[in-house]
């Protein structure tokens, strides 16, 4: 039976950081469905209603 070895610092870096990103992409693509508006259209709903109060 062979035994693991540790990943290397930078790789698990790397592995934690592309995790991170997927979850953000599955994050605003959930958010995409609830809102039915893409990130664009979400940020420029907010720029205006900022120039409105």
């Amino acid at each position: 039976m062979q035994t693991t070895q540790p990943l290397p610092k930078a790789t698990l870096q790397e592995t934690r950081r592309q995790n991170a990103q997927a979850q953000l992409r599955r994050r605003y693509d959930e958010l995409d469905k609830l809102t039915g508006k893409n990130a664009a259209e979400r940020v420029e709903e907010v720029r205006q209603r900022r120039r409105a109060s």
